[in-house]
Parts: C-alpha cells; structure tokens; sequence
C-alpha cells in the first residue's frame, strides 16, 4: 500500500517538472460514482436474486446431507459391514459435491458479478475520458491513488527510472 503510494507521488512530481505542457489534474470518487448509478441497483439486485438462488440449492444439499448423516449416526452400528460401507460412501461423496458445489458456486457468483459491473465500467471509464478530454485534463486519479486518465504518454518516464536503476527496458 504505502509502495503504491509512494510511486504515485513520484509520477506525479515527475508530472510537475514538465516543461512546455500544461498539466491539469482532477479526481473522482469511483465508489461514490459506481454506488449512485442508477444501473447499479439493477446489478445488485440480480447479484443478490442469483446469491439466494445459489444458496437454496446449497441449503438443500446440505439439509440432505445432515439428515442422511444423522440417519447413519443412529443405526449404523446395528448396520451390516457392507451396507455400513455404502453408507459411509454415500456420505463421503455427499459432502464432496456439497465442496464442489460451493466451490462452482463462489466462481459462477464472481463470473456473474463482472459480466453484470464490466459495461458499467467501461461506461465510467468512456465518461472519464470524454469529460478529460473535452475539459483539457491531462491526468485524472481516482481517490484511491490509481490513476484511471493519462492525455498522453509524453510524462513517462519509465524509461529514465530504468536507466538510474540500470537496467533498461524492454519493448513490449
């Protein structure tokens, strides 16, 4: 956190000893943005609508299992060697697809929420440049530190960090 910190004071002193260009900062707020869009209650509310679904189905399985669990906590010791086996069989796999199935569920929840946030994010993203651009803003960070706008490339200096380092960078 602090690393992030100090690389992006060092970018943006190195922007202000610039010469020949104007250099005009702004900063958005992305979380204050992201909560007041009206897209996003869309997006929560099918995120929260698919999380309960995944859990009912979750509860299911489980209430399924806890009760075969306790079915053979009360007889299997009256149980014969080979049905005993099964069961405890039975059981093992049941609470491997019971993992599995929470496992699926926690990436199809994570895939859903960045296929719901990734075209309000782009949105943002396209808002951000076009309001730079059209306002003459030549960097714009977020309030994290991260900066989310560069008009052009003209303050990189990663080259002459390297350099100082020594070592120097490769093309990619």
């Amino acid at each position: 956190m602090n690393t992030k910190r100090i690389l992006t004071l060092l970018f943006f002193f190195s922007i202000l000893n610039l010469s020949a260009q104007e250099i005009s900062i702004g900063y958005i707020d992305l979380d204050l943005i992201f909560g007041n869009m009206p897209e996003m209650a869309g997006a929560n509310q099918s995120l929260t609508s698919y999380q309960t679904e995944l859990d009912s189905s979750f509860n299911v399985k489980y209430t399924t299992f806890q009760m075969k669990l306790q079915s053979f906590q009360e007889s299997g010791e009256t149980m014969d060697a080979v049905l005993k086996k099964d069961a405890e069989k039975e059981l093992q796999d049941m609470q491997a697809q019971i993992e599995e199935f929470r496992a699926n569920a926690s990436q199809a929840l994570e895939e859903k929420r960045q296929v719901l946030l990734n075209p309000l994010r782009i949105k943002v993203k396209e808002a951000i440049n076009q309001y730079a651009e059209n306002n003459g803003y030549t960097h714009v960070f977020s309030t994290d530190g991260s900066l989310v706008y560069v008009k052009d490339d003209k303050g990189n200096i990663s080259s002459e960090i390297a350099e100082l380092l020594g070592f120097s960078l490769k093309k990619q």
